[in-house]
């Protein structure tokens, strides 16, 4: 009679084995895991009472059977930081955790790639701190969209998630973490908070709201919406993704004060040097409280803008060397010579390129400054009495006190005396 026996690859005694018919079969199902061990090597011998055979390697291969889990939308809104706001978001602490019953993945959402979430807490945090006046979300509107899937981790059972924690949120800029998603374990005909609604149709799964009431039409159940965390429901909250747990509201218009923005450029009305005019990077180039982009003299120089002509340099005299209505303090070329300022050896003068910007009036190559007839052609400079006047604007030329137009020797070397004719004296 044969005998089959497991001899190695079972220590932890999960198969078994019939010794008649050597068919192998599960001994401890709760041992079999695939995401723990996706496959076994079981070695077996078999006996016929006076022989036992060598080992023989059996792999058994792990099927699995694949995790419940659901993929929810979310969108977190980004609001600029500032003084005047109320309670800091509480939203990355006030979750409870999921315990060990789901794991978390980001699933991808227009700006998923922007976000991590932790496996285990399912707290969501931004790879990097978001900037609001730099926003980095595909829209360019501080407005973040990604997907995270609550997964089950026990994959013996037959219920699936439901998230249950709050899909649109606020979160103020800077700051890392700013959600922890949550998960129920659910069936088909379950309804955890016992209010009538069935846990997949349920926009509140864990608060009862029978009447499903949502006022903004986004999903989440008025009851259970409370996108910044500060204690006032959505559809009661004067200020919906900015912290305001006092609801204050000096005007008494229905927006709270920390919300109250009327060009919806983030900075609030009490804090904004332009209130009517989107300006989130507050520019004010002459520091006069008035933003730039609403300021009818931005440098401050007394000129308006409309007539200034360096409207971003304060110059009060508007002088204008080349008259070409650029302002000499703005104008890259001022003396309008063709040659910028900065390689212009000249920047006061008009040259020309040969010149490198320096005036050559006579265009004898020789700039006028350096030029002993600036206003007559002499490239050679000759200056036959060395008086620094040359030659062909020297009216006397030799230098010996006698003009040329009367001088019969007007070319005596420097320094012979001379008659008054200008001839030399032998």
């Amino acid at each position: 009679m044969n005998n089959y026996k497991i001899v190695s690859g079972d220590s932890d005694n999960s198969f078994g084995i019939f010794p008649n018919s050597g068919e192998l079969y599960v001994n401890k199902a709760e041992n079999i895991d695939f995401e723990s061990v996706a496959s076994y090597s079981l070695g077996v011998t078999v006996s016929d009472g006076t022989k036992t055979s060598s080992e023989e390697v059996i792999t058994i291969n792990i099927t699995d059977d694949p995790n419940a889990f659901i993929v929810d939308n979310f969108t977190v809104k980004v609001y600029r930081d500032g003084t005047k706001t109320g309670v800091v978001n509480p939203k990355d602490t006030s979750y409870f955790s999921s315990g060990n019953e789901f794991s978390y993945e980001i699933d991808g959402g227009n700006d998923g790639d922007l976000f991590s979430v932790d496996k285990s807490s399912g707290l969501v945090s931004f790879k990097n701190p978001p900037t609001f006046s730099t926003p980095l979300d595909s829209d360019l509107d501080n407005v973040y969209e990604f997907k995270v899937k609550s997964i089950v981790n026990d994959d013996t059972i037959d219920d699936f998630p439901t998230i249950d924690s709050e899909k649109t949120v606020s979160s103020i800029e800077n700051q890392t973490d700013f959600l922890t998603v949550t998960s129920i374990l659910s069936t088909s005909s379950s309804d955890f908070d016992n209010d009538g609604i069935l846990d997949i149709n349920d926009n509140c799964p864990s608060t009862y709201n029978p009447d499903q009431k949502d006022s903004d039409g986004n999903g989440e159940g008025d009851v259970c919406e409370d996108s910044d965390g500060d204690g006032v429901l959505d559809f009661e909250d004067n200020c919906i993704y900015i912290p305001n747990p006092n609801q204050e509201d000096a005007d008494g218009d229905g927006e709270g004060d920390v919300c109250e923005d009327a060009d919806n450029d983030g900075i609030i009305d009490s804090k904004d040097n332009c209130i009517n005019t989107p300006n989130i990077d507050q520019a004010d180039l002459d520091g006069d409280g008035i933003g730039d982009v609403c300021d009818d003299d931005g440098d401050g120089d007394g000129v308006v803008n409309t007539e200034d002509n360096c409207p971003d340099v304060s110059n009060a005299d508007q002088a204008d060397m080349d008259g070409d209505t650029i302002g000499d303090v703005c104008d890259d070329d001022r003396d309008g010579d063709g040659v910028v300022n900065t390689e212009d050896n000249c920047p006061d003068s008009a040259g020309t390129l040969e010149t490198n910007g320096c005036p050559d009036v006579d265009s004898d190559g020789v700039i006028d400054s350096e030029d002993n007839c600036p206003d007559t052609a002499n490239a050679d400079q000759l200056d036959s009495d060395s008086d620094g006047i040359g030659d062909v604007c020297d009216d006397d030329r030799d230098g010996d006190g006698i003009l040329n137009s009367v001088d019969t020797c007007p070319n005596t070397p420097e320094g012979t005396t001379v008659d008054v004719n200008g001839c030399e004296v032998f």
